[in-house]
């Protein structure tokens, strides 16, 4: 279910998933408290993240029948 029409723009930190009893990288859980995380909380992109990307448009691509990405 997407609650956010087609806008995106949601992070989970690696502090909200636990595997096997600890948290990512093996820290545990006790690191996490009802006023926070103390460690892998998406605090450190607070003002942002900026990357890059790129966007093919495979539809368009021409078909020439090897399955190959042509670019």
């Amino acid at each position: 279910m997407n609650v956010h029409d087609d806008a995106d723009s949601h992070i989970d930190a690696l502090c909200h998933v636990t595997y096997d009893g600890t948290l990512h990288g093996g820290v545990a859980t006790s690191s996490v408290t009802t006023d926070g995380a103390t460690t892998l909380s998406i605090e450190a992109a607070r003002d942002g993240i900026v990357g890059r990307g790129v966007l093919l448009d495979i539809p368009r691509l021409p078909d020439d029948g090897s399955n190959r990405v042509i670019m």
